[in-house]
């Protein structure tokens, strides 16, 4: 019987106990279009000198290396704090009332409130009596997410404006927020496709590059395409069923 394989499966990412050297939480990454694991080491070579012929006489290996590149397809928070090696933030929604706009505003300036995801914008001026502004005549909405306000026609009305809306609840992922790059235990539940065997790996410890291309504009699908180097695991490299950079295991033919 062949034993020729294709692979398909899910990653998943858990934080690891730095005590126990166990995962914690897994998180599903979705979906995954290319993975890859590279393996290497360092070698000196050491050539005899007692035939004539300088032939390789021994090999010794000075360093060992692995890299995992991934390239994640889908918008999700967990994938996004890889990429721009961040700690997601939970804003949860509320209100803003009396946030004052920049001074000396005329027809066709634009400005942007301090909050995003902004819904229920009402705009007033500073005369002693406070006016309010009329959307579509005075003022309209360039974009109610990002926050933006385009000034139509201020001459009657007296600034500064202020602004009273409400936003909602976002997560937020400030880039290098992270004083070191994040490292994650990585989970692959595979099957060879061609025979139906299930494949398993185990990556202890994998610690992220910031994302070398995120492209903002997409004309096709969008993805991510990180890589994580492995580093020693001290803790389950005592276990010889485990070793020391990860462990890849095949489930037996029945």
């Amino acid at each position: 019987m062949s034993d020729l394989f294709s692979l398909q499966g899910s990653f998943y990412s858990a934080i690891r106990n730095a005590t126990t050297g166990k995962p914690g939480k897994r998180t599903w990454l979705g979906n995954a279009s290319a993975a890859t694991l590279a393996v290497s080491v360092e070698k000196s070579d050491k050539n005899e000198s007692f035939s004539g012929s300088r032939g390789l006489y021994g090999s010794l290996i000075t360093a060992k290396s692995g890299t995992l590149n991934i390239t994640l397809d889908e918008f999700l928070v967990e994938n996004l704090a890889l990429a721009l090696h961040s700690t997601p933030v939970a804003i949860t929604s509320g209100t803003v009332t009396g946030e004052v706009l920049p001074t000396g505003l005329v027809a066709g300036d634009e400005v942007q409130l301090d909050k995003r995801f902004t819904s229920g914008l009402v705009l007033t001026d500073s005369n002693a009596t406070p006016a309010t502004l009329v959307e579509g005549t005075d003022y309209e909405v360039v974009s109610a997410a990002g926050g933006i306000i385009k000034i139509l026609d201020p001459t009657s009305l007296t600034q500064p404006f202020e602004a009273d809306y409400s936003y909602a609840a976002a997560d937020s992922l400030a880039i290098f927020a992270n004083a070191t790059p994040p490292e994650r235990w990585i989970f692959f539940d595979g099957i060879n496709t061609v025979t139906g065997d299930k494949v398993i790996l185990d990556l202890f410890r994998v610690q992220f590059d910031p994302v070398g291309n995120f492209g903002l504009i997409n004309e096709d699908w969008g993805g991510l395409q990180l890589t994580g180097t492995l580093l020693l695991d001290p803790i389950n490299l005592k276990s010889s069923n485990l070793g020391g950079y990860g462990r890849m295991m095949k489930s037996k033919a029945a």
